[in-house]
Formats: C-alpha cells, sequence, structure tokens
C-alpha cells in the first residue's frame, strides 16, 4: 500500500507520499512517484491541486497508476471540478469494467483556490467502508481550520505520539515552508519501521499561491533508493515532466557529442483515448 499525508493550513498544502510498490504483499518498485501538481487557468493565480494516491500502483492496461493519471488529464485545460468529473468518469470506465475494480484505489489531496482550501477524494470504496464498488465517486470539503488527513496502509502505524505530534504542529505557522515537510517526512520514517509496505523514504510537497507554485523535496538517506527529482505537474492541460525529462535528455545527448534528436514534447499534451 502506501501512507500519503496531507496536512493543510490557511499558507498552503503540504503533503507527503512514500515511494514504495507491492504486490501480493511483495515488493516491486522502491522508487515510485505517487503526487501530481495540477494547476488549472486563469494564469497567473489560477485553483491548484496537489494529489497523491494509494491501493492500486498498476491500471488494467500496465500503465503505473500516477502516469495513467497524467495521461487521463493532459491535452485538455480543466477547471478543478471538471478534473475530478473527468477523472473519476475515466476511473470507472477503466478499472469498474476490468477485473482490478474488486481493489481499492484512493487519490487523495488538496484545492488551493486564492483565500480557500479544501480537501478531496476520489475513491471506489463502498458507502459502508467495507467493500469496493465499480464505480467511483469523489468528495470535496472546504478546510476552514488547519486539519491533518492520512491515508494508506501506513495510517495505523502512526504511533499516538506522532498523531498527537502532528495534530499540535498543524496549529502552527511554520517559519519556512520546508519545517512541515521535515515533519511529514520523519513520521513516514517512523511508521514505515512497522509497516513494511510503507517506504522510509518519501517525497514531501508543498503548494501554495504566495511561493513559485509547488516545491519539492526528496527525503532519503545514504544507501537509499536515489533518482532524479522530477514534480510531476500539469499546467493548464500541459505535462510539464515529459517537458522536463525530454530537456534533461538533450543536455545529456548535448554532453556526450550526440546531436540526434529525441524530441517526442508532442506527448505532453497527448492525452489518453
Amino acid at each position: 500500500m502506501t501512507l500519503i499525508i496531507t496536512l493543510i493550513r490557511p499558507e498552503g498544502i503540504w503533503q507527503s507520499a512514500d515511494n514504495r510498490v507491492s504486490m501480493g504483499g511483495k515488493i516491486v518498485n522502491d522508487n515510485a512517484p505517487k503526487q501530481l501538481h495540477i494547476v488549472c487557468p486563469p494564469l497567473p493565480g489560477g485553483p491548484q491541486m496537489l494529489l497523491g494516491f494509494t491501493g492500486i500502483a498498476v491500471m488494467p492496461d500496465g500503465t503505473p497508476t500516477l502516469k495513467w493519471i497524467e495521461e487521463t488529464l493532459r491535452g485538455d485545460t480543466r477547471t478543478i471540478m471538471e478534473t475530478l468529473d473527468h477523472l473519476k468518469e475515466r476511473l470507472t470506465r477503466d478499472l469498474g469494467k476490468s477485473n482490478l475494480w474488486k481493489y481499492p484505489l484512493i487519490i487523495t489531496g488538496g484545492i488551493f483556490e486564492t483565500e480557500k482550501k479544501f480537501y478531496f477524494e476520489i475513491h471506489n470504496i463502498a458507502p459502508n467502508k467495507t467493500a469496493v464498488q465499480t464505480e467511483f465517486k469523489y468528495v470535496v470539503l472546504e478546510v476552514t481550520s488547519p486539519q491533518v488527513f492520512v491515508g494508506g496502509s501506513g495510517r495505523v502505524h502512526i504511533n499516538k505520539a506522532d498523531w498527537l505530534l502532528l495534530s499540535e504542529q498543524i496549529k502552527v505557522k511554520p517559519a519556512k515552508w520546508e519545517d512541515h515537510l521535515g515533519l511529514l517526512a520523519a513520521v513516514n520514517r517512523r511508521a514505515a519501521r512497522t509497516d513494511k509496505l510503507v517506504s522510509p523514504w518519501c517525497q514531501a510537497t508543498f503548494l501554495s499561491n504566495g511561493s513559485a507554485g509547488g516545491s519539492s523535496k526528496r527525503f532519503s538517506r545514504p544507501g537509499e533508493p536515489e533518482s532524479p527529482l522530477v514534480m510531476h505537474t500539469l499546467l493548464m492541460g500541459i505535462d510539464l515532466s515529459v517537458v522536463s525529462m525530454q530537456a534533461m535528455k538533450m543536455f545529456q545527448n548535448m554532453e556526450n557529442g550526440n546531436t540526434n534528436k529525441t524530441d517526442q514534447l508532442d506527448l505532453s499534451v497527448k492525452g489518453r483515448p
């Protein structure tokens, strides 16, 4: 499973997500991204969304879940509600009609809309919360006071001291945006001691209209998996992670004396059918 922790305060949204993917209780990937930053019109200063997911890690066609979400949403400019509606409908279509519908998938996060903040979930959990269903639904709640939201298998492995720490620190305005990110990473690492399906290392992100949009940081120790930190972002339907990765490939080719073009930037705006 995973561990997603989301803090929402007047200044913004903080979220951490571990990087472990398991299937049948066996670890298959220790370096999987699970967060997506979405910027909606108008620019500048339009609504933003920060999401993470827990549950199904690979979609029916074999596409990793985060990549599937990116491909599903890119290519068209949508409002926040249009984004949620489209994602819910495509999840019901692609998962609800597959043999994976019986497994839970929860997409969770925060929405930053000028002075207003919201928490949202898209899930296939039945109303009784004891089973799953073929149809996905979503809920959006306005957050008017600082709150903490936790999802994933790691939730039950957060000890009482860390629950108290989270509840106390969410009331405190941090001096720097990095402060709460370090808190989330520390709680994630301690929960991973008893939940082996959660990686001790994680990626944590801060989202605010008062900053340069979103800022992300990877928390790992020497000897733990390393990878280039790419903040997965959709800017008005453009997949910026594709743009940044293609730019890195271009610079690497130039350093190696390779002048062949690897232009796949059209993928940044090509959505799933």
